[in-house]
C-alpha cells in the first residue's frame, strides 16, 4: 500500500474509534462508568508491571529487565516505577477524587520520564528484536492509560457537579 492510502486508512479508523469513545464514554450517563474506567486502568497497570519483568535494555546495553534496572538504583527508572505505583494505588480511593487526579498527573509524568529515559539509554538507532520491545509496549500502554485516566478525571468532575 502506498503512504497516502495507509495514512487515509489510519485517520478514518482513528475518527471511527474517537467517535465511538466520545459517544459511549465521554458523554455517557452510566453511573458505573467510573468503576469500569478504574478497572480498565488497573488492568493496564498490571500489564505494565508484568512487562517490567521482561528485558528492558537491549543486549548490547546489558539486557536487564525493568525491575532489574530499578533494583540497580537507576534514578529515572526508579522515578518511573514510583510514579506508576502511586498512580496505581490512587485508583483504590474512589471517595478521594483529588487523589485520583494527582494519580492521573503522575501517570502523565511517568510517560514523559519514560520517553526521556528511552532516549537517554539508547540514543542511537538500534535494530530491535522481539526481546527488546517491552519498553515500547509499555510506552503505548501508558499512552492508552493516559486516555483512560483522563476520561476518569472527566467522570469525577461530572459526578462532583451532580452532587
Amino acid at each position: 500500500m502506498n503512504d497516502g492510502v495507509t495514512t487515509a486508512f489510519f485517520w478514518f479508523a482513528f475518527a471511527l474509534v474517537s467517535g465511538w469513545v466520545l459517544r459511549h464514554v465521554y458523554f455517557s450517563k452510566d453511573k458505573t462508568l467510573s468503576r469500569k474506567l478504574r478497572i480498565t486502568a488497573g488492568l493496564i497497570f498490571i500489564a505494565i508491571f508484568v512487562l517490567l519483568f521482561f528485558p528492558w535494555l537491549p543486549g548490547a546495553h546489558g539486557g536487564d529487565s525493568g525491575w532489574g534496572v530499578v533494583l540497580q538504583g537507576d534514578v529515572a527508572m526508579t522515578l518511573i516505577a514510583g510514579l506508576l505505583w502511586f498512580s496505581f494505588i490512587s485508583l483504590f480511593f474512589p471517595k478521594r477524587p483529588i487523589l485520583a487526579k494527582v494519580g492521573v498527573l503522575s501517570n502523565v509524568a511517568a510517560i514523559i520520564v519514560l520517553f526521556g529515559y528511552m532516549i537517554d539509554t539508547v540514543p542511537n538507532t538500534i535494530t530491535l528484536t522481539a526481546r527488546d520491545v517491552a519498553p515500547i509496549i509499555v510506552a503505548l500502554l501508558l499512552l492508552v492509560n493516559n486516555l483512560v485516566l483522563l476520561l476518569l478525571w472527566n467522570e469525577l468532575d461530572k459526578s462532583k457537579k451532580t452532587i
